[in-house]
């Protein structure tokens, strides 16, 4: 089985499986016709291999990335599909990945949807697990970090796996000695928050376009986790209502997520830090956008 999207930033439109010399898609556009049909095709071609799958005591297994931004026919599809499957005791199972507000638009799309799944959070890790990181990978090595050196380590990338790796990195690459002291760490920061930048906040910075810009930097000067969409027009000197567009436009691209009705976040953390401290341009243009 298949699942494909248009672009990095679109949503999931088409999922498609083969089997044996079948092949059929499921494609949700604005011209589509026959979904139901389609649908129905899908639905026996997924029991007819699941129910071989089972006399091999396997089955088949559905992987799904940001799972919150799927085009919501497509979407009510796979929900109706899991469900089908589960009442026939057929080994066909979702897992799937998305933002906070994942349990919300799947009950949104089919309300029978929050019993057919398991929620797992996964987020920052707790400061003992992120010291057990930084000590057991540079210890594979006959390296370790001076305490001092640790705990400015843990304050910078607050749990955060990819900081973890950024900081810890520059570090290590800084340092001449075993323990690595807090100036090596100290020396590295500039260098793992250039490191962040380019690769976690200024490609997402690209990928918005200039009212978009301007709608994250009054989102970003009010130096909150969540915002609400009042708050954020209020900043504009605007009426929510008249940037609405605006911000369906960045939960669309992924730069944001409302955790719930009227309110905001940005998907990445640190992106806001990022806006107030880089002042990045509003004339940077991507895939040709102005």
């Amino acid at each position: 089985m298949t699942i494909s999207k248009k672009t990095s930033a679109a949503p999931v439109n088409e999922v498609s499986l083969e089997l044996g010399v079948i092949k059929t898609s499921i494609g949700f556009g604005n011209e589509d016709k026959g979904i139901s049909s389609d649908s129905l095709r899908l639905e026996m071609m997924v029991e007819e291999l699941c129910r071989e799958l089972k006399k091999e005591g396997s089955g088949l297994f559905l992987f799904i990335d940001d799972f919150q931004v799927m085009s919501s026919d497509l979407m009510g599809t796979i929900i109706g599909l899991q469900h089908s499957m589960g009442q026939e005791d057929l080994p066909f199972y979702v897992i799937a990945a998305g933002l906070p507000n994942l349990p919300g638009v799947l009950t949104k799309s089919r309300s029978y949807a929050e019993r057919l799944f398991q929620y797992k959070r996964i987020g920052r890790l707790p400061e003992d697990e992120t010291r057990e990181c930084f000590e057991k990978t540079i210890s594979k090595i006959n390296v370790r970090f001076d305490d001092d050196a640790l705990n400015r380590l843990i304050e910078l990338s607050k749990g955060y796996p990819y900081f973890i790796q950024a900081y810890g990195s520059a570090a290590f690459d800084e340092s001449e000695s075993s323990p690595i002291p807090l100036s090596a760490v100290i020396k590295g920061e500039p260098i793992a928050q250039a490191s962040l930048d380019s690769g976690l906040y200024e490609s997402r910075w690209q990928r918005a376009r200039p009212l978009e810009r301007e709608y994250m930097r009054a989102m970003a000067s009010l130096e909150k986790s969540v915002c609400s969409s009042a708050e954020i027009a209020e900043r504009l000197g605007r009426t929510p209502a008249d940037v609405v567009r605006v911000r369906k436009g960045i939960i669309d691209s992924g730069l944001a997520y409302a955790p719930e009705r009227g309110l905001l976040a940005f998907t990445v953390p640190g992106m806001g830090d990022f806006i107030r401290r880089a002042a990045p341009s509003e004339e940077q243009t991507y895939d040709d956008r102005a």
